[in-house]
C-alpha cells in the first residue's frame, strides 16, 4: 500500500471504506466519536463508483460530461459535488492521477515519453510535458534520469 502512488492510494482507501460501509457485520465503531447516523452508503458508493470509472479511462480523453453523466448529474452538479466529495476539481484530479500513472510508466518502462504521455490520456506532448511539471518541478525525462 505504501509503494502506491498518492492518487492510487486515495482510491484503494474510499475502497476499503467503501467495503467496510457494505459490511453488515459492523454495527458501531470503537470511537468515542462516532457518530450513530454514518454517511449514507449511496454516497460513498458514488464517490467509488466515480473514481473508480475515472481511474478505468485514465488512459483515453475523459470528459468532464462523460464523467458528469456516468454519474448521474448534470456537469454543475457534478462540479460541486465532486469538489466537496475530493477536496480537487475533476481536471485537477484527473491531472494529478495522470501524473502518477506517468511516474509509475517512466520508471517501469522503456516507452518513449510521447508513449507515455499517450498511455496515459494526455493528447498532446507540451500539453503531457507542462502539466508533468506542475505537479513533479521537472520534466518527465528529468524525472526518470534522476528515479532511475
Amino acid at each position: 500500500f505504501e509503494q502506491l502512488a498518492p492518487m492510487l492510494r486515495l482510491i484503494s482507501f474510499l475502497e476499503i471504506l467503501n467495503a467496510l460501509l457494505e459490511h453488515s457485520d459492523i454495527e458501531k465503531l470503537s470511537s468515542v466519536s462516532y457518530q450513530q447516523n454514518p454517511p449514507s452508503s449511496k454516497y460513498q458508493n458514488r464517490v467509488s463508483r466515480v473514481t473508480s470509472f475515472i481511474f478505468d479511462n485514465l488512459y483515453k480523453p475523459l470528459s468532464l460530461g462523460e464523467v458528469a453523466h456516468f454519474s448521474g448529474m448534470t456537469t454543475n452538479s457534478f462540479c460541486r459535488w465532486f469538489k466537496q466529495s475530493t477536496g480537487l476539481t475533476f481536471v485537477t484530479y484527473l491531472n494529478k492521477l495522470r501524473v502518477e500513472r506517468a511516474c509509475h510508466y517512466l520508471l517501469q518502462t522503456n516507452w518513449l515519453i510521447s508513449e507515455v504521455a499517450y498511455k496515459t490520456g494526455f493528447e498532446s506532448i507540451p500539453h503531457f510535458n507542462r502539466t508533468f511539471k506542475k505537479w513533479k518541478g521537472e520534466s518527465p525525462r528529468e524525472y526518470r534520469q534522476r528515479m532511475k
